[in-house]
C-alpha cells in the first residue's frame, strides 16, 4: 500500500467543519464605528409572493440593527418586544485561520475562556454557558434573563479581555490534557474525510496528546489572540430591548404630546427636575456594550477594523479546491481507500466514511442538497454541512468483517436507488416538515433562542442581505420542491458511481483481516501513522 498523512492518538475537535439595519449611536449608546460601517439593507422578500411564517416555522423576527464596536467586532441585534430571556452568541471563525490554528490550541483557548466565564456567570442568576461549533467556526453563547443583560455582557467582556493570560492558558492546557482520550474510529474517519476534501491539515480537526503537550507559551498565546480577534468576530444578540442608541428614548418620543397638551391649556406632567449627575442618565445596557468594545481588544498585529460583512468574516475568500476526477468502486477513475490503523469498533466492524464536496452557490442548490440528504438519511447514515457556496456531504458505513466489500457495495446501491426512483410531492413535504419540526423543538428547548437560528440562517445565505429571509425562503422552497428536480440532484451529486466525479473515502479501525479482504477489490492507501 502507498502512504498518506495522518495522526495517531487523536481527539476530535468536534464539528469545526463537519460533525462551517444600521444601529446609530446616540445619547447613552455604544461608541460604535457608525461612520465607517455601510448600512445593510436586508432582503425581506417583499418583491416575491408572501410566505406563511406558520407554515415554514420561522420566528417572527424583524431585520436586526447592525453596528460595529470600537474593537472591530460586528453586532447583529435582534429585538423582540416582551421577550423574557436574553441571548448573546459570539461567532469566532476557525477555517479562515486554518494555517495558524490547530485543534490543540483551540481546545486550550476555549477551556481557558470556559473556566473564566463560568466563574463570572455564577454570580448572575439563571444564566447558562454554551460552547458549540458550526462549519468553520466556534460559537460562545450565554443565555439568561433579559433583566440581567448588562451583567451578562459585562461578564463576557471581562472573560474575552482576561482569560488569555499565560497562567490561565497553562491551567487550561493541563485540563485538556487530563481528559484527553483516544478518539473513536468513526470520529477520526469523519475528521480525516473533511480535512482531505477541504485540503486542510488533519491537526485542524484532531489533537494528539503529543500536540497538547507540545503547546508552548507562545503557541498558546497565538491560539488565543488568533481565535478571539474581535475584527473577525460576529456578536448576535436577542433581547427584549433594542440596540442602545438605535431609536429615540421614550421620553423624547413623548415630548410632542406634552407640547400639544400645553398648547391646549391641558395640565400635563410636571417637568422633572434635572438630575445632578450624568451617571443617572446612562443606560446600563449601553455601558455594557461599550465595555465589550473597549475591554475586548484586538491584537497589536494586523490592521483595519475587520470586514463589514458577516458572511465574509466567517468564511473568508472562496476556497480554490483542486478538482477530483474520481468515483467509488468503478472500473476506471476509482478513488483509493485511505486506511488508518486501529482496532475495529464494537462487533468487530471497521468504519468507512465516503463523501464529496457539493457546490451550493445558490439558495436553490442549498435547498436541494438539504432535502436530498434528509431523504437519504432514512436509509443510510448521511450527513450534510452547508456553509454558503460549499457543502460537505458524507456517508458513514460500518463494514462487516466477513465481507467488507459487499458492505460498501450495498451502501452505494442504496444511494443509487434515490436517483432511480422519483419521490412523490407528498413524500417531499413529509421529509421537510419533519426537518422543520425538529428545528423548532430544538430552539424551544433552548429557551426560544433566536441567535442560533440567525447563525443557521447565515450558513444559508450567500451575502449578508440574504440572512434575514434565508430560513423562510429555504423552508418554502423545500415544501414546493419539484420531484423531478430532486431526482436530478440525486443523480448528479449523490451517486458515487455516476453523475459528477469528486468522491473520496477513508477507513478507520481496519486490521490485517480487513486490509486483506478490501485489498482484493480496491486500491488501498495506508495512512502515515
Amino acid at each position: 500500500m502507498s502512504r498518506a498523512s495522518s495522526r495517531p492518538g487523536a481527539k476530535l475537535r468536534a464539528g469545526l467543519l463537519i460533525l462551517g439595519a444600521l444601529g446609530l449611536a446616540g445619547s447613552g449608546g455604544c461608541r460604535c464605528n457608525k461612520d465607517t460601517l455601510a448600512p445593510v439593507v436586508f432582503d425581506d422578500g417583499a418583491n416575491r409572493a408572501p410566505i406563511d411564517a406558520n407554515r415554514v416555522l420561522v420566528p417572527p423576527w424583524r431585520p436586526p440593527a447592525v453596528t460595529q464596536l470600537d474593537n472591530g467586532a460586528l453586532v447583529h441585534w435582534l429585538h423582540e418586544e416582551g421577550a423574557q430571556s436574553f441571548h448573546v452568541r459570539v461567532l469566532l471563525p476557525t477555517s479562515i485561520h486554518a494555517d495558524k490554528l490547530d485543534a490543540a490550541g483551540i481546545d486550550a483557548a476555549l477551556e481557558a475562556l470556559r473556566l473564566h466565564l463560568e466563574a463570572r456567570l455564577r454570580r448572575i442568576p439563571a444564566t447558562r454557558l454554551e460552547l458549540t461549533s458550526r462549519p468553520g467556526r466556534i460559537e460562545i453563547a450565554v443565555h439568561g434573563r433579559d433583566a440581567e443583560a448588562d451583567r451578562v455582557l459585562g461578564a463576557l467582556a471581562s472573560s474575552l479581555a482576561e482569560a488569555g493570560n499565560a497562567k490561565l492558558l497553562s491551567v487550561a492546557q493541563g485540563k485538556v490534557l487530563a481528559r484527553h482520550t483516544q478518539v473513536a474510529p468513526s470520529s477520526e474517519a469523519a475528521a480525516a474525510l473533511t480535512t482531505e476534501l477541504l485540503e486542510l491539515p488533519l491537526e485542524h480537526e484532531l489533537a494528539a496528546k503529543s500536540d497538547i503537550v507540545a503547546l508552548s507559551k507562545g503557541r498558546l498565546d497565538r491560539a488565543w489572540t488568533t481565535l478571539t480577534d474581535p475584527r473577525d468576530a460576529l456578536v448576535i444578540v436577542h433581547s427584549a430591548r433594542p440596540l442602545p442608541g438605535s431609536e429615540a428614548p421614550s421620553e423624547a418620543r413623548d415630548e410632542p404630546a406634552k407640547e400639544e397638551a400645553k398648547d391646549a391649556g391641558e395640565p400635563g406632567e410636571a417637568e422633572p427636575e434635572p438630575e445632578d449627575t450624568e451617571e443617572s442618565e446612562r443606560d446600563p445596557l449601553a455601558e455594557a456594550l461599550e465595555t465589550l468594545g473597549a475591554r475586548w481588544k484586538a491584537p497589536l498585529l494586523g490592521f483595519g477594523s475587520g470586514k463589514p460583512a458577516a458572511t465574509v468574516r466567517l468564511r473568508g475568500p472562496e476556497a480554490k479546491l483542486r478538482e477530483r476526477n474520481t468515483f467509488l468502486l468503478t472500473e476506471s477513475r476509482s478513488a483509493p481507500l485511505v486506511v488508518h490503523e486501529g482496532k475495529p469498533e464494537a462487533g468487530g466492524r471497521a468504519i468507512v466514511v465516503l463523501g464529496r464536496i457539493i457546490p451550493t452557490p445558490t439558495p436553490e442548490d442549498r435547498m436541494l442538497a438539504r432535502l436530498c440528504q434528509r431523504l437519504m438519511q432514512e436509509r443510510v447514515d448521511a450527513r450534510l454541512v452547508t456553509a454558503g457556496p460549499l457543502s460537505v456531504f458524507a456517508v458513514r458505513v460500518r463494514i462487516s468483517p466477513t465481507d467488507p466489500v459487499r458492505s460498501l457495495k450495498r451502501i452505494i446501491e442504496r444511494m443509487q436507488g434515490f436517483s432511480a426512483a422519483e419521490q412523490t410531492r407528498g413524500r417531499l413535504e413529509q421529509a421537510t416538515n419533519l426537518w422543520l419540526g425538529a428545528r423548532v423543538v430544538d430552539v424551544s428547548l433552548q429557551g426560544e433562542d433566536w441567535t442560533t437560528l440567525w447563525s443557521q440562517s447565515i450558513d444559508l445565505a450567500s451575502e449578508d442581505r440574504e440572512i434575514y429571509s434565508a430560513l423562510a425562503r429555504d423552508a418554502q422552497a423545500m415544501l414546493e420542491a419539484d420531484p423531478k428536480q430532486v431526482q436530478s440532484f440525486f443523480a448528479t451529486w449523490m451517486d458515487p458511481q455516476g453523475g459528477e466525479p469528486g468522491w473520496t473515502w477513508v477507513a478507520t479501525g481496519v486490521d490485517d483481516n480487513f486490509s486483506t479482504k478490501l485489498g482484493a477489490s480496491l486500491k488501498l492507501v495506508e495512512a502515515d501513522e
